[in-house]
């Protein structure tokens, strides 16, 4: 039968307990990081958008044309999340009644963020007897508001913000269905696999004068969001399994006995602690810039923590009986469990 814990004279821990706990502890990971990755998290920024009441319209003392769009999103050819560069290829329609409202105010609609590369002339058809329908072949380039608090976890979420500075809400009110917003089953967007879609319509105000809000102006504004969820473990295993494996294989230096392989110990150490902080310029070069701490940032520094303190124990490993280091086991893979725990689910 398997020795599992160590003998009150060993120096160190069997190795039937390490790979226990290091079985159980990779698991645990899996599950989590697999969790992770197919919850649909994002932290990208919603555009500024103030949404209509009836308060909000009486104030503009006039009563507005609805004006109904839509819109379809046919393709992606340039997809580009980490140089947040996005360009998308589809219909934009509107519906609305051309007695007060003329097809030469509607087609002065623009894009937040962004810059219309084709527009095609309007194609125009009656569909009531007061109601014109438009629509518009377009290629739009476009930013969103990405955060990157998450990565490499964090799901997507892009912001198409259609909007008309030539008219006020006074004016017309854009009123915009989500039966109306569809989304191509072919989109082209290589890494990410589409997981759903959103529009909300309201308005938007410039202020001209911080002091002065009877300067302020108003437009009709419609957010049109896509969600996307990353495609797969690779990106992930990428950034996160090399200094997995580095700590794995570091805390397995416990089962070594110091009185034989104390060299090996040392060399094992230091080769940890150059390989973990060496893989930092990797993972910097994988990640997107920017000024602030992402999930892939705390759990580096966390494993790079961890393999500072397994260093300094292994210095001085010949004074550690393998009951401590058992303990020291227990106690490290549960830190590194409950803190992505932590960082995966909250």
């Amino acid at each position: 039968m398997l020795q599992f814990f160590a003998k009150r004279e060993d120096r160190s821990t069997t190795m039937f307990f390490q790979i226990f706990f290091m079985s159980f502890s990779i698991l645990i990971l899996y599950w989590l990081m697999s969790r992770a990755m197919y919850t649909f998290v994002s932290f990208d920024e919603y555009p500024e958008q103030h949404a209509f009441t009836p308060e909000i319209i009486k104030k503009f003392g006039q009563a507005p044309a609805i004006v109904k769009v839509g819109l379809f999103v046919r393709n992606f050819p340039v997809f580009d999340p980490q140089k947040n560069v996005f360009i998308f290829d589809g219909s934009l329609s509107f519906e609305f009644d051309p007695s007060i409202v003329s097809l030469e105010t509607l087609s002065k609609f623009s894009f937040e963020r962004g810059t219309i590369e084709f527009k095609s002339e309007p194609k125009i058809r009656s569909i009531r007897a007061d109601k014109l329908f438009a629509q518009y072949d377009l290629r739009v380039s476009f930013t969103s508001g990405l955060r990157e608090d998450y990565f490499p976890f964090n799901s997507r979420s892009l912001f198409i913000t259609l909007l008309n500075q030539y008219v006020s809400p006074g004016e017309i009110i854009f009123d915009a269905p989500l039966t109306a917003y569809h989304i191509s089953s072919h989109l082209q967007t290589p890494g990410w696999r589409f997981f759903s879609h959103r529009v909300r319509a309201g308005f938007i105000v410039s202020k001209i004068d911080s002091l002065d809000n009877s300067k302020d102006s108003y437009h009709p504004q419609v957010v049109f969001q896509l969600d996307f969820q990353r495609a797969g473990l690779r990106h992930i295993l990428l950034i996160l399994l090399p200094i997995f494996i580095i700590f794995y294989t570091l805390i397995a230096s416990f089962g070594l006995d110091p009185q034989t392989l104390k060299t090996v110990i040392i060399s094992l150490s230091i080769g940890s602690v150059t390989a973990i902080l060496a893989y930092r310029f990797v993972i910097e070069s994988l990640s997107p810039q920017v000024g602030y701490f992402m999930v892939a940032d705390l759990i580096y520094f966390v494993i790079l923590v961890i393999t500072f303190i397994i260093f300094f124990l292994n210095l001085i490993t010949d004074s550690i009986s393998g009951k401590i280091k058992e303990y020291l086991t227990v106690a490290i893979h549960a830190f590194l469990l409950i803190t992505m725990i932590y960082l995966l689910r909250f």
